[in-house]
């Protein structure tokens, strides 16, 4: 037995497309999901059937925003809930691409915890005096070839939050020691 000619869409008074036909000895309806907006056959048993798949169910559910990655440009799908804790108003699709942006913006004085160089003194100190002890020929150690890292920044005044150049001063560390347990 063929199945019966199709007959012409029509919509009913809720919107949806319902449409019976024979196939074979099955009644069919032909609905339109409300998602992807295919056709789909169902049984007129489950006429209140909106959607054709639970891909497409699920699809209607999500209520957030699809998005681009500030760092890459990936697009990103985010709930709302996430969308609303950005502090800097910008979202992303990893870790990675977070990390990488944020060290961009977190340099020098735009750094959290800069606070009149007090990150960097240490490197300024270096710079500016080279790496030898201050106490010239009284070090012990100045006779000797010191890596860099035995090589430490004293604050003259004790105050480890005046980092001004003129308060620094390059010691090796048997000096340093010295200075402060001596």
């Amino acid at each position: 037995m063929q199945p019966a000619a199709r007959p012409p869409l029509n919509f009913s008074e809720s919107g949806y497309l319902t449409v019976l036909y024979l196939v074979g000895y099955y009644k069919t309806m032909i609905k339109i999901c409300n998602s992807c907006h295919n056709e789909f056959k169902i049984r007129p048993s489950r006429c209140n059937q909106k959607y054709c798949s639970q891909r497409c169910f699920a699809e209607s559910r999500k209520k957030g925003k699809n998005i681009i990655c500030h760092t890459c440009g990936k697009k990103i799908y985010k709930r709302n809930s996430d969308l609303k804790k950005s502090k800097s108003g910008f979202y992303f699709c990893s870790k990675t691409c977070l990390i990488t942006w944020s060290n961009t913006q977190r340099k020098g004085e735009k750094h959290p915890n800069f606070i009149s160089g007090q990150a960097s003194y240490n490197k300024r100190a270096k710079e500016e005096y080279g790496e030898k002890c201050a106490n010239g020929e009284k070090c012990p150690l100045s006779h000797l070839i010191l890596p860099s890292y035995m090589y430490e920044v004293d604050h003259i005044d004790g105050n480890h939050k005046n980092n001004h150049i003129e308060n620094l001063k390059v010691l090796c560390v048997w000096c340093h020691r010295q200075k402060h347990w001596g």
